[in-house]
């Protein structure tokens, strides 16, 4: 990106609180990635949107953030492309006809304002039914294939890279869950590699179970099959294949019935949310599951955002 592309806005203590707001809401210190963040969603979502002055409205009588406490260091400035400004300029031209300049300083608290009220409407826990769920997780289509992402793993989505391992027809880990699993998996798999539900039929994990790297040489997994598939269709296997259910190996990983999926913020350092799978077997006993992998958990949050921030 050249110097030339940039613009750099000075950040007064107003909007220094909202980023902060945003901040603490999105986990995110990084004030320019945030920007971007606010900008991406104005673009591609606020003209879509019924009712723009009720929105804008109540984001100018927003003043919560004013109680913040500036403490320690902040940026004291912010880069934005001029491309992107340009294109949210000319929104809210189309909004404020009557304005013949919009000032940028006041154009991005408006957007920032406006971005912060959707992040706190988005409030967690949240809690879906697995229908919901699956169908959330079949609409986001990043990959989280960066270098970032892939640093922060730490080695707990190193059970589902065994798994995987089995998928991809090498099997060094002796793991007789993980080949039950997927001798059994192989019968409800479409030409596509899709999963259909035994809890559901209507329910299918639209990502090809057959492919659980994102790159096999170096070994960079999927978290969308990490989900659908490592996580969902193997409870979904375990509970409701009958063979599965009878099986010494298996049946511990019964669930029963995937009644809810909830969604917090954590309370450990190690995952920003929190997400259990919780089930009802036949005999009315209740059973829930924890999702450890971070990374996992940041895909989810990252569908969620996906899903909500529309």
């Amino acid at each position: 990106m050249k110097e030339k592309d940039i613009c750099t806005i000075q950040l007064d203590d107003e909007l220094k609180k909202i980023y902060l707001c945003i901040s603490e809401l999105q986990n995110e210190r990084n004030f320019d990635d945030l920007t971007k963040k606010i900008f991406d969603y104005i673009i591609l979502n606020l003209h879509k949107e019924s009712d723009v002055s009720k929105i804008l409205n109540e984001a100018s009588s927003w003043t919560k953030y004013k109680s913040k406490s500036l403490e320690g260091e902040f940026p004291s400035h912010i880069s934005i492309h001029i491309e992107a400004i340009n294109k949210v300029r000319a929104i809210f031209k189309s909004f404020f006809p009557e304005n013949k300049i919009i000032q940028i300083p006041w154009m991005i608290k408006c957007c920032a304002k406006v971005y912060a009220l959707k992040l706190i409407s988005l409030s967690l826990p949240i809690s879906m039914s697995l229908e919901t769920f699956v169908d959330m997780c079949n609409n986001y289509e990043e990959e989280f294939s960066k270098d970032k992402n892939r640093e922060e793993d730490k080695g707990l989505d190193e059970e589902a890279k065994k798994l995987a391992d089995v998928f991809m027809g090498s099997c060094p880990h002796e793991n007789k869950e993980n080949s039950c699993f997927y001798i059994k998996l192989n019968k409800y798999i479409d030409e596509k590699g899709y999963y259909r539900f035994q809890q559901n039929n209507n329910v299918v994990a639209k990502v090809d179970a057959r492919k659980p790297y994102l790159n096999p040489k170096n070994k960079i997994l999927n978290q969308k099959w990490h989900v659908l598939i490592a996580l969902l269709a193997f409870y979904d296997i375990t509970s409701f294949e009958e063979e599965c259910k009878e099986c010494d190996v298996m049946r511990k990983w019964n669930v029963g019935k995937i009644r809810e999926i909830q969604i917090k913020k954590s309370e450990k350092e190690i995952t920003l949310i929190e997400t259990k799978i919780f089930g009802k077997k036949e005999d009315n006993r209740r059973f829930h599951r924890c999702c450890p992998s971070k990374l996992m958990n940041k895909w989810i949050l990252a569908a969620i955002e996906n899903q909500y921030l529309k």
